[in-house]
């Protein structure tokens, strides 16, 4: 009987000793998975601000992106009234390059002083930024 009682409590040690373990092998396990859980989180925050699908892009409109939009414009609206010019002109390429000039400064500041006018204007504007009918009144 003392044979059976010393080796049932060597054999409870034992199952405690395996059970720790276990217990410190899930423990080791969780706090891996609590890692990796991060890393992913992390790496789909980035992905997010990558791919822009984090939030609405935030683009202030300045004066000097007003200007530069003008003139961006102007250039390529300018080859192409180059373009008609020259065809109607019958070729005469300066009377073209003056249209394209006069063109240019005009419309140029126009453009800029429009865009300046309608980014004070805040109808069509949301929090995600211009709506599709405010874009098309801007191109308008």
């Amino acid at each position: 009987s003392c044979a059976s009682v010393s080796m049932n409590s060597m054999e409870l040690e034992s199952m405690r000793g395996l059970a720790k373990e276990k217990r410190d092998e899930i423990n080791r396990l969780e706090k891996l998975l609590r890692i990796e859980r991060d890393s992913l989180r992390n790496a789909e925050e980035r992905i997010k601000v990558l791919t822009g699908t984090d939030r609405a892009p935030v683009v202030r409109e300045t004066a000097l992106r007003s200007l530069a939009k003008a003139v961006g414009w102007r250039i390529t609206a300018g080859i192409v009234t180059f373009s008609t010019s020259y065809f109607f002109t019958s070729g005469d390429w300066r009377l073209a390059l003056a249209i394209v000039g006069s063109d240019f400064i005009s419309k140029s500041g126009t453009m800029y002083i429009g865009e300046r006018l309608f980014n004070k204007v805040q109808v069509g504007r949301g929090k995600g930024g211009d709506s599709p009918w405010r874009s098309i009144a801007k191109a308008l």
